[in-house]
């Protein structure tokens, strides 16, 4: 039987029937680093799982997909035959909001599978249900088809890689074939806080929970029995108590010695902050009271956010890429923007460019700078691409 993701050239394929002989499954090796697919599907299980029903789970995730998609990026080109092939797929496949979820099952499952259909739009396929991927016999990074499992035990389906499916994957090494899920290093931490959680519920309503004892003096068996009897039913809260002064009534807590275990919340937090890239604060929990130090921890998150849409990136243009062969025959010049992570970007370059300006003015009038050098340290500074 075949194992998947474990693909060498065997020898040149006779015909179109013998085409799998190119393939050969081998045994484990160090070098393989893809797992297998019924462990791809319980960690795709788990993700999802927590997703769905752990608050920090959603909210990583949902953080992730606002910063690296927002509200979509704009994509124009010069042709007017281009821009129109762009802006009918664009909104035949309503990729405002397509994308988004692509970026979101991105990370919730560290890989995509885009599917083609014939009229030009695509779909994304469950990622649980790819059990088998075949690579390239000369190149084995290059996937060229996918197999997909068939429902209920079904026969499954082929996909030529890609013309009918194209593949994305993140969080991999470069002899890995699947990505993994941007949550797969932090389920142990999240399960550990989200049980954390729960013991603390449990001991806070154990803190309150509490009892009469009732002393009796000089009683005998008898006597206990009776007040017993007397006492069956616990007085209500507010009601008034007259006994004897033979008798002694005192309420008992327990002493849990529980008082403040917030720190060890906070460090099982942490940790799930620092797998996720983020800061703290981003998951609600306040470590500064100074705003200075809070936008501070937020600058590496940014550049990772930053190294994560270029991945984005280069997955929307490969699909507008395809798009355009579909459509045109050929790949065809165009631009991909996306906003600014923050408003503050914004500001600050506006900032920059008011004092850049004048200054290059200054240069080209008195003969140090030519206009040609100006207007590329313009766009240099801008950090944007001179057409």
């Amino acid at each position: 039987m075949r194992l998947p993701f474990r693909i060498v050239r065997v020898r040149e394929a006779e015909s179109e029937e013998d085409d799998d002989l190119l393939f050969r499954a081998i045994g484990p090796w160090p070098s393989d680093k893809d797992l297998t697919p019924a462990t791809y599907q319980e960690l795709h299980a788990a993700a999802y799982e927590a997703y769905t029903g752990n608050p920090l789970a959603f909210r990583i995730i949902e953080i992730l997909t606002a910063y690296l998609w927002g509200r979509g990026p704009t994509v124009t080109a010069s042709d007017p035959a281009v821009q129109a092939a762009l802006d009918e797929f664009w909104a035949a496949n309503d990729m405002t909001r397509r994308g988004r979820a692509i970026v979101r099952e991105l990370h919730l499952y560290g890989e995509q599978f885009i599917r083609w259909l014939p009229d030009g739009t695509i779909w994304q396929m469950d990622p649980s249900t790819v059990d088998e991927l075949q690579t390239d016999p000369a190149n084995a990074q290059v996937v060229v088809r996918v197999h997909q499992m068939g429902h209920e035990g079904g026969p499954g389906v082929w996909y030529a890689v890609p013309d009918e499916v194209q593949h994305f994957a993140i969080h991999k090494v470069s002899n890995a074939l699947r990505g993994r899920s941007t949550l797969w290093v932090l389920l142990p931490w999240l399960r550990r806080y989200r049980q954390w959680l729960a013991d603390r519920v449990m001991l806070n309503r154990g803190r309150s929970s509490w009892m009469w004892t009732v002393a009796v003096r000089s009683a005998t068996p008898q006597k206990l029995r009776a007040k017993a009897n007397q006492y069956a039913h616990a007085p209500e809260p507010g009601s008034v108590l007259f006994h004897a002064d033979d008798e002694e009534w005192r309420a008992a807590a327990p002493n849990l010695q529980a008082d403040d275990a917030r720190w060890d919340g906070h460090a099982i937090k942490l940790m799930i902050a620092a797998g996720a890239g983020i800061p703290i604060h981003w998951l609600s929990e306040v470590e500064s009271g100074t705003r200075a130090v809070a936008a501070e921890m937020g600058g590496p998150s940014l550049r990772t956010f930053e190294a994560m849409r270029e991945e984005v990136a280069a997955l929307v243009r490969d699909v507008l890429n395809r798009a355009l062969v579909r459509r045109l025959g050929h790949v065809a010049p165009y631009t991909l923007s996306f906003p600014d992570l923050t408003p503050s970007d914004n500001r600050e370059q506006a900032q920059a460019l008011s004092a850049l300006v004048p200054a290059l003015g200054t240069a080209v009038d008195r003969g140090w700078l030519d206009d040609a050098t100006a207007r590329a340290w313009l766009f240099k500074f801008a950090g944007e691409k001179e057409e």
